[in-house]
């Protein structure tokens, strides 16, 4: 596509459509290199969707590389950076336009006002993201199927883990999996870890054992970089409470099978 778009010639629109879906491919295959754990090229992918969402004039496509970016940049720990990427992503024409979108961006702010200790903000987040899935109507973007009231409650569930309210978060992500559709499965193994990660700040740690041993065995059904660093996460902060039977289990099982 960026041979034909250097070699041919065509009218503004469909210039701009191929550049559209140009970034959209790029945005993409980005994701999947950040999900394998490929942040470098994921990084590149990213840069090249964001130009071609410029280019295209695609609100849309920016915002959501914007958001995409900062995701990434909260996996690296870059948590400020991450902050003004999504505020990137909310100030584009598309976010303000499109309630879908502005729920997603809204809920993936309070976790990065979570982390950044920010609860007055963090909350803040949480009310406009609620308000904003409130006015939706009719089907979201396709990139946007995920978007579902679980995958809201468990992005809440994230922010009062971050802000150290573990039975809040607790609540909330329990009530994510419970009403997350089975297609989900990724979703599903990450909030599991985050339920098991709630479990052990709340001092349940016989619980939070189980969880994670629930959270190996769906795991083998995704292939997934992001989600083994969160799994090796969780099995070192276990690692903690070998005077508990359970988890001793638990770890001497992973061990066995490398999980």
């Amino acid at each position: 596509m960026q041979s034909a778009l250097n070699q041919c010639t065509f009218g503004d629109r469909v210039e701009k459509l191929m550049y559209a879906a140009m970034g959209d491919l790029a945005a993409s295959a980005g994701w999947f290199a950040y999900d394998a754990g490929r942040q470098t090229a994921a990084t590149h992918l990213y840069r090249e969707a964001l130009q071609a969402g410029a280019l295209a004039g695609d609100s849309m496509l920016q915002a959501r590389v914007w958001s995409n970016l900062a995701m990434q940049a909260r996996l690296l720990h870059r948590d400020r950076e991450a902050l003004r990427m999504g505020c990137a992503a909310v100030e584009t024409r598309q976010a303000k336009n499109d309630a879908w979108l502005m729920a997603l961006l809204h809920c993936r702010q309070a976790v990065g006002h979570a982390r950044a200790g920010d609860r007055v903000r963090a909350q803040r987040s949480l009310a406009r993201a609620e308000s904003a899935y409130e006015r939706t109507q009719g089907r979201p973007a396709a990139w946007l199927s995920f978007l579902t009231p679980a995958e809201l409650t468990g992005l809440a569930g994230a922010a009062h883990l971050a802000l150290g309210q573990q039975r809040r978060a607790e609540q909330l992500t329990l009530s994510a999996l419970q009403m997350l559709e089975p297609r989900f499965e990724r979703n599903r193994v990450y909030y599991t870890v985050q339920y098991a990660q709630a479990l052990i700040d709340g001092g349940e740690i016989e619980h939070a054992a189980v969880q994670a041993g629930t959270a190996v065995t769906l795991a083998e059904r995704v292939r997934s970089g992001r989600v083994r660093g969160k799994l090796a996460d969780l099995r070192r902060g276990l690692q903690q409470h070998t005077h508990v039977p359970v988890v001793v289990d638990f770890l001497e099982e992973t061990g066995r099978t490398g999980a």
